[in-house]
Parts: C-alpha cells; structure tokens; sequence
C-alpha cells in the first residue's frame, strides 16, 4: 500500500480538528468507575448518576480496542456532551496513514435486528467544511471502524 501525502496532510488537520475537542474517556481500566453530578438547576436534588458508554473504535487507528466514554463535564447537565465519533477516535490514539477518513462506520446494534445498523460519516466533510452532522454522537455498544484506503 503506497503512503498518499494528501492523506497525511487530512490526517494533521483532523488530529487539529480533534485536539480541541474535551475529552473524559479513558481505555477500559475500571469497569465499576462512575461519575456523580449535581445538578445546579436543583441544587437540594441527589447526585445523578452518569454511566460511561462501552464502545469500540477498530480498523486505521493507532490503538484498536474497546474504551469506556463518558459524558463531558459542562457547568450544568444540559451541557454536557455526548461521546463522538471524533472523541472515539481520538481516544484509540487518532488514525493511521493508511485511514480513509471518507470512508468510517458506525456499527449499532439494535435489539429488533441481527446485524447492526451501519451509519457511514464521512469526517472529511468536517474537516474540510465544518460539517459538524458528521461527528455524530455514539450509544452504548457502538462499533466505530476506520476503513483502509483502497488504491
């Protein structure tokens, strides 16, 4: 497989884009750890209780495996931001040259179906044009696979 220079260079912008992005994840160390808020709205309410997401990024990236996400910390629960495709990404170690960033997946399964449901998000979009619709927000059990590039 030949290494493609604008590839490089889509795979710096999208680790830029990514860089800003806040991140609460972490690989899977714990599974008993969770995290407690109150809510400021409410401020005599219980401490709600915020369970991580278990997911798992594959393919094109640096560490392949599955992760725990949680939700980021924002100064009142509405908000807080739900775990991305570019915070999965950025968590397994960003993508490798060979990623195709057209080309990801988000396999989700669904309890009515035997094979998963697969969304396909096209990160270059984001990067290049700022579409946010493509960082889409991911739910327990996703599967985000980076895809190779095909010559």
């Amino acid at each position: 497989m030949q290494y493609r220079p604008w590839i490089g260079l889509l795979g710096a912008a999208l680790s830029v884009v990514m860089i800003v992005i806040p991140t609460s994840a972490a690989p899977i160390v714990d599974a008993t750890s969770q995290t407690h808020e109150l809510s400021e709205a409410q401020p005599n309410a219980q401490p709600q209780t915020v369970q991580p997401l278990h997911i798992a990024v594959i393919g094109e990236v640096q560490r392949p495996g599955a992760y725990f996400l949680a939700q980021a910390d924002g100064s009142s629960t509405a908000q807080q931001q739900l775990p991305t495709v570019t915070r999965a990404i950025q968590m397994a170690g960003g993508i490798t040259q060979h990623a195709d960033i057209r080309q990801v997946q988000v396999r989700r399964r669904t309890s009515n179906r035997k094979e998963p449901t697969i969304i396909n998000v096209n990160l270059y979009e984001l990067v290049s044009k700022g579409d946010v619709s493509q960082d889409i927000s991911l739910q327990e059990g996703d599967a985000v696979v980076v895809m190779p590039v095909i010559d």
